[in-house]
Order: structure tokens, then sequence, then C-alpha cells
């Protein structure tokens, strides 16, 4: 199971005449956000760009920078989304603006993103974990260990996965109490156990990772209980988790990994499962014309 990390992938947006703006609207890596880069080769008739001051290039390096392009025709550029770190995430939102009349109107909706459902098995995972006062529990995926109705302190826990493949590989890790920042999480491979055993050391976050050559085409969707504080959803490829203060024990943890399309439909899901979660994949929008 040594695949490389994906570093990279492209996708296409068609583009009607107009004067544009192209924003990176956020990443579900805020740390280590992939860069977008803009492949104009060809286009030197039909697109002129102006990037930010101190800028020379048509790429974006992070959340909220922004590119102005005069597009005389319609066209269609490339994008290519890399990595900010080995292995990392490739997620990203990108909005695209007319500025002016002659832009279309429409409603903001996805576009020209298109990726392949990974084929993910998760008919062998399981999750092992230590609950405090009752021992190791097994469960399997999208059932809870601990939760809402047998609510424990989770020491530790170890994922089980046989059947894993080389494309879609799974890592994760947690925090334990305060020994360490809930964002430095150390990511360990399927198989090996974290936290603790009886030492009453809370585990106080969650991180889960996917990498692999067919990993932009699944996610993970993980439910976590901190006590005392509402149930915490996320959805994406790479993932931390952690209760309102950042100290509060884990109580209940659910876990599923599947494939996904970029579509309306999983588009709609993703906004049901969690108002303030990031859509976990590159997307494009069209936003309407400024009058």
């Amino acid at each position: 199971m040594n695949a490389p990390f994906t570093k990279s992938r492209t996708t296409s947006v068609s583009l009607e005449p107009g004067l544009i703006l192209l924003r990176y609207a956020s990443a579900d890596d805020g740390r280590n956000p992939p860069s977008i880069a803009l492949d104009l080769r060809g286009t030197a008739d039909r697109i002129a760009f102006l990037p930010e001051p101190g800028e020379a290039s048509s790429e974006l390096h992070r959340p909220g920078q922004c590119l102005v392009m005069s597009v005389a025709e319609p066209t269609k550029v490339e994008l290519e989304i890399r990595a900010g770190r080995p292995g990392g995430s490739l997620e990203a939102k990108v909005r695209v603006e007319y500025l002016t009349d002659e832009g279309p109107r429409r409603s903001s909706r996805p576009v020209s993103v298109v990726r392949p459902r990974a084929d993910v098995d998760t008919s062998s995972l399981a999750i092992v974990g230590h609950v405090a006062r009752v021992g190791d529990v097994t469960v399997r995926p999208n059932r809870w260990l601990g939760g809402p109705d047998n609510p424990g302190r989770i020491e530790g826990f170890t994922v089980r996965w046989p059947d894993m493949t080389d494309g879609v590989l799974l890592r994760y890790g947690v925090a334990i109490g305060q020994s360490q920042a809930n964002d430095d999480i150390a990511l360990r491979n399927v198989g090996t156990f974290v936290g603790s055993k009886g030492r009453s050391r809370p585990i106080t976050a969650l991180s889960f990772e996917l990498s692999g050559s067919d990993s932009d085409g699944a996610e993970i969707v993980v439910e976590a209980m901190f006590l005392g504080c509402a149930s915490v959803v996320k959805r994406g490829r790479s993932l931390v988790l952690r209760g309102d203060q950042g100290t509060e024990p884990l109580v209940g943890l659910r876990l599923q990994i599947k494939g996904v399309e970029d579509d309306a439909a999983s588009s709609e899901l993703n906004r049901k499962t969690a108002s303030n979660d990031e859509t976990p994949r590159v997307r494009v929008f069209r936003s309407d014309s400024f009058a």
C-alpha cells in the first residue's frame, strides 16, 4: 500500500464574454490550502488577465485571492489544483463572478466540474474503541461508538480495514487532553491504536484523511459527540473535529467512507449534513451579473 499521493488534478470551466472575477472562495485545508493555477496557453487572443498587486502569474495561492479576466469570446480554460503539502487536500471552492452585463445572467450553481465516483468497499471496515467503564467495543461503518444512546468517554480506538486498497488510503489521529495543539495531530495508518487505555486522558480532537490514486472520488463522513457540546458532523477528504472549547472529551463517534459524485444531489446532501462544513471537492460557481 505504497501508492503515491495525489499531488494535483485538473478541471475545466467554460467562460462567456465579459469582465470576470475569479475568486478563490475557500479550501478544505485552511492551514495548507491547495493552489489553483489557470492554464491560459492558446487563449492570448481571447483572454487578458489582471493579477493582484505583487503577483505576476495567473495562480491563486490561498482563499480570498482574486484574478480579473477580460474574456473576448466564449472559451474554456483549465484549472490545475496543486496540493499545499505532500498528501494534502485538493478540495477547494472557486467562484466565477461576471462583473458586466455581457456575462450570462444565471443563478449560482456548480459548473464544469465532474469527477468519477470511487469504488469504495467498506464491508470489512470496523472501529474497535475502548470506552471508559465499558471496555472494548467494535462497531461497523455508520454505527455509533458511544454516541447518543450509550455515551461514554472514548479513551482510544483502532480502525481496521483489511480490504483497504491502494486507491483509497485512510489515516487518522487524535489529540489527547491538552498535551498537543489540536491542529497538529499526527496521523497514523489503518490498524494503529490511537489514544490511551485506563489513563483517564480524554480524546479532545479527531483527524481523518484520505489519500491514494482514487481518493479524489471518495469522502469521509464523520459525526462526533464531545461532552456538553452539540454533535459535530463533517465530510470531505481531510477533516478535524473538536468540541466548542477544544478540551471536551469525546463520547461518541460514527464513521463512513463512501464514493461521491460531484452532482446536485451530492451538493444538497452536503448542505443538509452540516451548515458549517466546506463542500468536499473543487467547486466552481457562477454568480449573477452585477447591476
